[in-house]
């Protein structure tokens, strides 16, 4: 496996991402994204090495470059990357069992005032 091909895949994992979900990202296939992953292409283009790092969330430089180190995955950036994938329904039932928990919360805190 190529060193850009581990980060990819490890970047795209930590999001939550499938293959295909990554490939629709950045306008690709399946396949591709495969390939790159598993060391089977040579290094990709400038520009889908600017796609995925926009859909994975990192600079450019990071994928390219060996030496360049990045924070870990915020949890709210990985939870948005997963939230971004769901159809409204599924969105607006993610809303109301939000609402359902901040209402237990104020319920709990007018409770202990």
């Amino acid at each position: 496996m190529s060193v850009i091909g581990n980060k990819i895949k490890t970047l795209r994992t930590d999001r939550g991402l499938t293959l295909d979900e990554l490939a629709s990202l950045i306008s690709g296939s399946k396949s591709y994204i495969w390939d790159i992953e598993n060391g089977n292409t040579p290094r990709p283009s400038a520009g889908k090495v600017f796609l995925l790092s926009k859909a994975l969330h990192v600079p450019m430089e990071y994928l390219i470059n060996d030496e360049y180190k990045v924070e870990p995955v915020l949890e709210k950036e990985a939870l948005f990357s997963k939230y971004s994938f769901l159809d409204d329904s599924k969105k607006k039932m993610i809303h109301e069992l939000i609402d359902v928990w901040l209402n237990e919360k104020r319920s709990e805190a007018k409770s202990e005032a």
